[in-house]
């Protein structure tokens, strides 16, 4: 009798640390999936910053005015996967630290946006854009650069969040230069 109590008692244990460890690795397993997700979201923040540069530049090619940075000052903004030129300052915001002013990302279609279209998601996104000073020494060097932060906020009250930086050049100078 005292051997079947024992014996019990440890395959119950032994369940018990089973499930414990299944029930951790769900938790883990969402954290990370969650993290994956705000990675690629701010990379897609930067890739928009990128494609609206690539654009200045066709511009510049073909009327041969403005600059490769057109269109940017610094700013916030909220920015998705067709933002244009035309509209990147309706997507200024103010004040990116009020985490309950920033919009939420929904979900339609395999694509994150803006609208309140799709299905609501945990995630919050904004892009920092900083064009330093032409105050230097070396002008062309400052003229030449643009600074771009995509934050991705998840969580309560921000509580998770994914940074990623760029520096974008122009490279392609008129005349080869």
């Amino acid at each position: 009798m005292l051997e079947s109590i024992v014996a019990i008692s440890m395959v119950v244990v032994g369940l018990l640390g089973i499930i414990t460890l299944l029930m951790r690795s769900s938790h883990w397993h969402k954290d990370v999936s969650r993290e994956l997700v705000g990675t690629y979201l701010a990379a897609e923040g930067i890739e928009v910053v990128k494609h609206l540069i690539d654009t200045n530049i066709t511009e510049q090619l073909k009327t041969g005015s403005g600059t490769w940075n057109d269109s940017f000052t610094d700013e916030f903004y909220e920015v998705q996967h067709n933002t244009s030129l035309n509209d990147l300052g309706s997507r200024v915001i103010s004040d990116p630290s009020n985490f309950a002013s920033l919009q939420v990302l929904h979900l339609e279609g395999g694509r994150y946006g803006y609208g309140g279209v799709g299905e609501v998601t945990l995630f919050r996104r904004f892009v920092q854009i900083s064009i330093p000073p032409n105050e230097s020494a070396d002008v062309d060097v400052d003229a030449d650069r643009m600074f771009v932060k995509s934050v991705v906020l998840w969580g309560e009250e921000d509580d998770e969040q994914v940074q990623l930086e760029n520096v974008f050049t122009f490279w392609r100078k008129p005349g080869g230069n």
